[in-house]
């Protein structure tokens, strides 16, 4: 898989007011995800680990789990300096 710099990703669900590209991500690329996604699936996509296992098993994310919810940024993730931005829209 090909590293990338900065991975966004916005989770799908209900609370979603259709702005929220322009608001957070000033524009940039954005993956779409579904709610059940959880943080090892997302440092598999943007190249980090090679399989959920591995990711798993590291000490910085043994307990990482299910998607956060709110705003989250994790920057510098690894030896290339990843950045994870995620998004799980809440009800105000």
């Amino acid at each position: 898989m090909k590293l990338k710099p900065e991975c966004n990703f916005i989770v799908l669900n209900e609370h979603l007011v259709g702005n929220e590209i322009e608001a957070f991500f000033d524009g940039e690329a954005v993956e779409w995800i579904e709610p059940e996604t959880t943080m090892w699936d997302l440092l598999v996509r943007c190249g980090i680990f090679p399989s959920k296992s591995q990711a798993r098993k590291a000490p910085k994310w043994k307990n990482a789990g299910e998607t956060p919810k709110g705003w989250t940024d994790h920057q510098r993730i690894g030896k290339f300096n990843i950045r994870i931005t995620v998004l799980s829209p809440m009800p105000t």
